[in-house]
């Protein structure tokens, strides 16, 4: 096995526990001794910083890297732009025509700030259990759009796909998806992150339990669910630990001999 240079995560229910409503205190161990061997530690997730600035205990430590917003925003160390992939031409225009119908619930998500058309009771649901504070009412003004997420279960999915044909479809919860441009992804973010800091996929573990996570475990040298995962995303996984409350992150890492 290659030497392990980077670790990438995650966050909801593989780093961040919402039933402790922090990161578990072996995860925090695996954090600092990461750190300490100077492996890199970078977070992978289909949320925005500003939402990570209110989830409680992840920004209390360091990290390398900031693949955000399903890899449309890629931030190094210093939280300085890597790669940033807007939404244009034919995804854009259909995302603003869902987003202006009001319809459906929808968040935008702009470099700097975060707005929704307007809220139902499932954003509210989703919102008390996920560690969300909502955005404001907003309109979109020609700004860079990065990713919208819709509040919509599988079956309105399945009525909104035709009117979408240009944008990739994240399901991320039973009531919730992202949209970004069709060729787009976590794995594109994360390849050019890699790109800029020398890193080659053989250098590294991922960890994930969402659907929206298979690409990045099928790409890194392991790919490591958590116990808590999904069952397609288990088999997609080189390797499966327990769940996040029973220390998941830690055992895995432990279990390589990375730590």
């Amino acid at each position: 096995m290659s030497e392990i240079r980077a670790v990438f995560m995650d966050i909801d229910n593989t780093l961040l526990s919402h039933t402790q409503n922090a990161i578990p205190a072996s995860a925090r161990k695996a954090l600092h001794m990461l750190g300490e061997k100077g492996i890199m530690r970078v977070l992978a997730t289909g949320r925005h910083y500003i939402q990570m600035q209110t989830l409680p205990d992840v920004l209390d430590h360091e990290y390398e890297g900031y693949i955000l917003l399903e890899g449309q925003l890629s931030l190094d160390k210093n939280r300085e732009v890597v790669c940033s992939s807007p939404l244009q031409g034919e995804a854009l225009e259909e995302v603003l025509t869902l987003f202006n119908r009001k319809e459906i619930s929808v968040f935008f998500f702009e470099p700097d700030r975060i707005y929704a058309n307007f809220y139902d009771d499932v954003v509210e649901e989703l919102r008390r259990g996920a560690s969300w504070q909502v955005p404001g009412i907003g309109t979109y003004d020609g700004g860079d759009l990065l990713m919208a997420s819709v509040f919509a279960d599988v079956e309105t999915e399945a009525k909104l796909a035709p009117h979408l044909p240009h944008c990739k479809r994240d399901r991320w919860n039973a009531m919730g998806m992202d949209l970004i441009a069709k060729n787009a992804g976590k794995i594109n973010g994360i390849r050019r992150f890699m790109e800029a800091e020398g890193l080659l996929p053989e250098e590294i573990i991922a960890f994930g339990d969402g659907e929206n996570d298979i690409e990045m475990l099928q790409m890194a040298g392991i790919g490591v669910a958590m116990g808590n995962a999904s069952e397609a995303v288990k088999r997609a996984a080189d390797y499966v630990t327990d769940d996040i409350d029973e220390d998941g992150l830690y055992k895995a890492l432990v279990h390589f001999g990375i730590l």
